[in-house]
This record gives structure tokens, sequence and C-alpha cells, in this order.
């Protein structure tokens, strides 16, 4: 069977280069959603354990124009330490560098790891007030490494560390506050203040505390951490639920794809069928014969796809990142999820052969070759 398969693939080549290319644009676009799907997901991880508090003016779109006054810092700072173990005042900004735009972060030092959980991946942590650490998803996608200058407004500042960090903090770049209050002389105030519960006290209860304050109420809003980042990231998070849902859409063209194929095989050989039925071949080992052919077509589009998929890959991170949201990706296909796509692809390609070779199986030899008697 195989053999008469091979011969019959290579003696209809145009129309099997053609089935191929067809099923291999589908495979193709659904390794590709996929693949930005589970990046999406793998950089908007949350850390579900953080009982940090942001306040923040409420009401704004523009969080660079954001002030903590020194009313709001002092309504937390009275708290500490016995309710509040730290208040972190953070200056944000977005910027373009490269012509592309970044979150630029300014926070204390100390602060950068027990309060915005980042984490020294490669280098070191600014020591100098024209150093800067940037996050790794933005190093990659800029191609920055270690000792980049970023012109940063007039000022350069070299790149020294690199980190990793939960959710979108991975796309900005951090420098010391006392660096951010020097740049943006004369003003010196913030535009988020995190807050870090005590250790047994209840945070939403210091939450609703300071809510209600006088010096914060109706002017700013005080989140948990994680319900401010997940605000946030549920955006990019519908953005990969998206892609889910159109790769399964795409990939279910591979069943109407094969079907067809499978219809128009059928017609093409239904003489060819129907003698070899005459002579004896049941109806199922004609089936068998027609269910191979399609798995080798599939196979085949498979392979031609993955190979699109990793080219497409490899040529896009060579160029630019994808942008979403103004956050950099950078996207590869992996070798699970070709594994899986190959899975799904044998299964869509027998539920297509299936469909297509229903009703023909059905005919006795004498309707099959009643055309052409």
């Amino acid at each position: 069977m195989f053999a008469f398969l091979r011969k019959d693939l290579l003696h209809h080549k145009g129309q099997t280069l053609l089935h191929i290319l067809g099923l291999a644009v589908v495979i193709f676009s659904y390794l590709t959603l996929t693949s930005l799907a589970d990046t999406l997901d793998s950089w908007l991880q949350e850390n579900q354990l953080n009982r940090n508090l942001i306040i923040v003016q409420s009401d704004l779109v523009d969080l660079g124009a954001a002030t903590i006054t020194e009313e709001a810092l002092q309504a937390a700072r009275e708290l500490m330490p016995s309710v509040i173990s730290r208040v972190s005042p953070l200056v944000y900004r977005d910027l373009r560098l490269g012509g592309r735009m970044v979150q630029l972060r300014g926070a204390p030092l100390d602060d950068w790891g027990p309060v915005h959980h980042l984490e020294l991946y490669e280098g070191r942590w600014p020591a100098n007030s024209d150093e800067a650490a940037v996050g790794e998803g933005t190093a990659r996608a800029n191609e920055w490494g270690l000792g980049t200058v970023l012109p940063i407004y007039g000022k350069d500042f070299q790149v020294v560390g690199i980190f990793r960090s939960p959710g979108t903090v991975f796309a900005s770049v951090w420098i010391p506050l006392q660096a951010a209050e020097e740049l943006f002389a004369p003003r010196h105030d913030s535009q988020f203040l995190y807050i870090q519960a005590a250790p047994l006290v209840d945070a939403e209860a210091l939450r609703a505390r300071l809510q209600a304050d006088e010096r914060l109420a109706g002017s700013y809003s005080v989140y948990f951490e994680v319900n401010y980042i997940r605000r946030n990231t549920d955006a990019l998070r519908d953005v990969a639920g998206l892609m889910r849902v159109v790769s399964w859409i795409a990939l279910l063209g591979v069943t109407f794809g094969v079907y067809n194929a499978a219809q128009l095989s059928l017609y093409e050989r239904s003489r060819e069928v129907g003698i070899l039925r005459a002579l004896g071949f049941s109806s199922a080992a004609v089936n068998r014969f027609l269910l191979a052919r399609s798995l080798a077509l599939g196979g085949l589009a498979h392979l031609a796809g993955l190979g699109i998929a990793w080219v497409y890959a490899g040529l896009y991170s060579m160029t630019e990142p994808l942008y979403i949201q103004g956050l950099p990706f950078l996207f590869q296909v992996e070798i699970p999820q070709a594994l899986s796509a190959l899975g799904w692809v044998s299964v869509f390609v027998v539920l297509g052969a299936w469909l297509g070779g229903r009703r023909f199986f059905r005919q006795s030899v004498t309707e099959i070759l009643r055309g052409f008697v």
C-alpha cells in the first residue's frame, strides 16, 4: 500500500503540492498564534503571594502626570513601623528610546527586591546616578546588553544589570529614586506610592483605613498590587485568549482541507476504486489507503508549516519585536508546540478523511462503475 501511495502522490505532483501548501498555511497560522499566546501567558505570570498596596491618583489616563503629594506620603509614613513596614515612592514615565516606547521607573534601590520583586538575572544593581537596570523582556527585544548606553531626557545611563520580574515590569528601565529626582528636577514628586503591610497586619483593613484617610479620600485610590496589575494585564490576557480561539478555528481548516482533498481524490479515481472493489478489495482496504494518503499529506504539510513558522519567527526576532499595548514580545516555536500541533493535525486529518469518504464507501460496486459502463 505504501509503494502504491508513493506512486500515487508522485503521479499527481501538482495536485499533491497544492494540497500540501494549502494545509501548510493553516498549520503555520496555528503554530504562530499558539506560540504568541504562550509567550503572552509566560510573561504575564502574577505573584499571588503579594500583600503590597499601591496608592495612585484617581481617574488619570496619563499615569506620568500623576502626583503623590507630601500629605499623601505622610498619611502612610505615620503608620510605620507598627502597621506598615515599608513606604516606597515610585517615579514613572513613558519615554521613547531608539524609536520604541518603554517605561522608566525610579524607586529606592533597597526596595527593588523586597517591594517590586525584581530579581537580578545578569550584571549588578546600579551604584551610581548614571547607571540603570533593564527588564529581560526589554533587553531581548531591543538587543540591549550590559554596557549599553541609554540617552534618557538628555542624560546618558549605562545598563549595568538585567532583571526578571512578574507582570509587565519586564518591559521597563529602572533607575534609583535619587537619580530620577535629579533627572526631573525641580519636580521631585512621584507618581505611585507602594505600601508594604507589616507582618500579621490585615492588609484589607489597612487598605480600607488608608482609603478612608481624609488626605487620600476623593483624590487617591488604594489598590492591592495584584489587583492593580491584573487590571492592567487583563487586556493582554484577552489578546492571548483571542489568539488561541483563532488558532483553533484555523486548525479546523485542516479538516475541511482534507475533506475536499478526499472528495476530489475519490471523484477522480472512481473508476479505479470501482475496479479494485470488483477485483475483491474490500471497502475497508480502500478506505485505509485513503486514510494513509490523507495522513501523508497532513504530515508533509505539518513539516512545511513548521519550517515556515520557524523561519518566520527567526526573521521577525532579527528585525524587531512584536509590540502589544506598548510592550515588546519575542516569540519562537518550541518543540512541545510542534509535537502538539502534529497530534492535533493527525486527529483533524483522520476526521476529514472519514467525512470525505463516508458517503462514497456506502455505494456498491455497481453504483460506483455505473457512470463508466
